[in-house]
């Protein structure tokens, strides 16, 4: 009889499992219907900030070179399965001090 009753309490988790992930599949659906996603063409976003080059900095004391981005901007086309990245960056932070082959 137990055993009967922990088939039943696992069926009826898994059964309740499923109909919430219905539930949050039309909640998306609607949520896309009513924003219009379908009908996205292109998408372009901007901004700014910095990025690093990735590899080895110059010393074991500091972050890897990076440099301010003063101006980013990306576009994406999905009609065309394009896209293009502008970025301008500005000059490396990095003080010329601390670099041994300047300061040798």
């Amino acid at each position: 009889m137990a055993q009967k009753l922990w088939v039943l309490v696992v069926v009826l988790l898994m059964a309740g499992g499923t109909a919430a992930a219905q539930d949050a599949r039309a909640i998306l659906q609607a949520a896309s219907t009513a924003i219009g996603a379908g009908n996205v063409k292109s998408i372009q976003y901007s901004g700014t900030g910095w990025n690093a080059a990735t590899g080895q900095s110059f010393s074991p004391n500091d972050d890897w070179p990076r440099f301010d981005v003063t101006s980013y901007t990306r576009t994406i086309d999905y009609d065309a399965s394009s896209g293009s990245s502008w970025m301008l960056p500005s000059m490396f932070l990095f003080t010329v001090l601390r670099d041994p082959m300047i300061n040798s």
